[in-house]
């Protein structure tokens, strides 16, 4: 969906996303119902260390990031990108996608 301008330069398709500061990853879903919490008291312990401390980073890392919500610019299906992710690979039509600020970039 690349097109070309007056000038004969190929621009690359792009569609706008919407941050959502929720984010929708299960893991840090967990840390946010209380986990960073939970993980400090299992910290305290030596064995409670190996389940406390990945869920404390993944407090801070649900902290930092969202998620980016919109339409694959090259197939126009659903696509999420994390707060952390430069891009991704589409699910349905393996195209690249790059989110800088809040537009998907087709490459």
């Amino acid at each position: 969906m690349n097109e070309t301008n007056h000038e004969g330069v190929q621009e690359r398709a792009t569609t706008t996303a919407q941050f959502d500061p929720k984010d929708q990853n299960p893991v840090t879903e967990l840390a946010a119902q209380g986990g960073g919490c939970l993980g400090f008291v299992l910290c305290l312990t030596i064995v409670g260390a190996v389940v406390g401390l990945p869920m404390i980073l993944a407090d801070l890392r649900r902290k930092k990031t969202g998620s980016y919500t919109g339409k694959c610019p090259h197939c126009d299906s659903n696509l999420v990108i994390y707060g952390d992710q430069e891009g991704v690979d589409c699910k349905t039509c393996k195209g690249r996608v790059v989110r800088k600020d809040d537009v998907f970039h087709a490459f």
